[in-house]
């Protein structure tokens, strides 16, 4: 950031609308915050000139928050981390359980089928029986 560059003004202007409650829109002026540097032994630091024109830094409630959601992302980042680790050991026990030889024991359904078949032969079997007693008696009459 070039600190030549830095400014200290405050711009004010009108909204068209400023609506500080659901049904009570009415014109109101509007502040426009400008950022301004202080230089320090640590270099450039950007502060913020308030409507007021008080200079501020970083109050305690901004700090306070920062600091909740630099917590909450940390825990989500460790939340991350450690899902990556066991979604990497899920990945290694999963290739460890495919590359794995096993004799992996079906059952026999043969003789099952064999069994169906033969039952299905058999009812063929006496329909075709049926069919010729009915056409012999047909004959007969």
């Amino acid at each position: 950031m070039d600190t030549k560059g830095c400014t200290t003004t405050i711009s004010s202007s009108t909204c068209q609308y400023g609506c500080l409650e659901a049904n009570s829109c009415h014109p109101t002026p509007c502040f426009y915050l400008t950022p301004i540097c202080l230089i320090n032994n640590f270099g450039a630091v950007p502060l913020w000139m308030t409507a007021h024109g008080v200079v501020e830094g970083i109050n305690s409630k901004e700090k306070e928050t920062m600091q909740i959601l630099n917590e909450r992302l940390a825990n989500y980042l460790e939340k991350v981390r450690i899902l990556e680790q066991e979604n990497t050991e899920l990945e290694c026990k999963i290739q460890e359980e495919c590359s794995k030889e096993l004799c992996v024991v079906c059952p026999d359904y043969r003789s099952y089928y064999i069994l169906c078949t033969k039952a299905e032969n058999s009812r063929l079997v006496s329909q075709i029986d049926n069919t010729k007693l009915a056409a012999d008696d047909l004959r007969a009459k």
